[in-house]
């Protein structure tokens, strides 16, 4: 992933004036407190594309891992897969970092609004909210980086099947399986999870972007 590094977010106005004594964006203005400061790789004072680098892991994993069990115990029997992906790293873009869209007229995800940086909020992860200027904030930088590996339950099911039962053999019945299974149940260790985006997903926003859904079922299974 390439773009910027960044310094931090400024605690005040003292903080970013005092930084921007040394180091000049080529774009933007009215720079302020809760604004991003991104580092002069080249130390020229000036931060342009020059001062761009590359940072985390990749977009896709560099290792992926599955697993399939399952057991069965008298009638009863469970079956599980996991899916597993390390060393990925993943950008926001799009809606996910350009609050109410590029033309200020969209959605404001609550994520970016929770955890944007306020005078009470001094912590936050994210920049401040301004349509001032907005390009502070939107270029690719770390700030932006999210923790892509992620570990997922993908499928599960449990099943008890009755047969041999004098009750059945009456109806003409051989046997009788109920189960419930279920699809994409749980994901762990994914920075994604906190702001409800897949990891296996696109971080991009957009209209044509579908979110990953978690699925049930209940059936049964009758055999003559």
């Amino acid at each position: 992933i390439w773009g910027y590094e960044s310094v931090g977010l400024a605690s005040s106005k003292v903080e970013m004036d005092n930084w921007l004594t040394t180091n000049k964006p080529n774009w933007g203005s009215n720079w302020g407190a809760g604004d991003v400061m991104y580092k002069d790789l080249n130390g020229d004072g000036v931060i342009d594309g020059d001062d761009k680098t590359y940072f985390g892991y990749a977009r896709h994993p560099e290792y992926v891992f599955g697993f399939l069990g399952g057991f069965s115990w008298k009638n009863f029997e469970f079956s599980m897969q996991w899916t597993a992906a390390m060393n990925a790293s993943r950008i926001l873009e799009g809606e996910y970092r350009n609050a109410f869209g590029s033309t200020n007229s969209r959605m404001l995800l609550k994520f970016l609004a929770d955890g944007r940086w306020t005078e009470e909020n001094p912590c936050s992860r994210f920049p401040r909210l301004t349509f001032m200027n907005k390009t502070h904030y939107l270029e690719d930088t770390d700030l932006w980086l999210m923790n892509g590996s992620y570990l997922r339950l993908k499928t599960a099911e449990i099943s008890y099947t009755f047969q041999n039962k004098d009750f059945l053999k009456k109806i003409g019945v051989e046997s009788v399986r109920l189960y419930c299974n279920g699809y994409n149940l749980l994901t762990l260790f994914s920075d994604l999870n906190d702001i409800d985006i897949d990891p296996e997903g696109k971080t991009s926003g957009g209209d044509n972007t579908y979110p990953n859904v978690r699925i049930y079922n209940f059936g049964i299974n009758v055999s003559f």
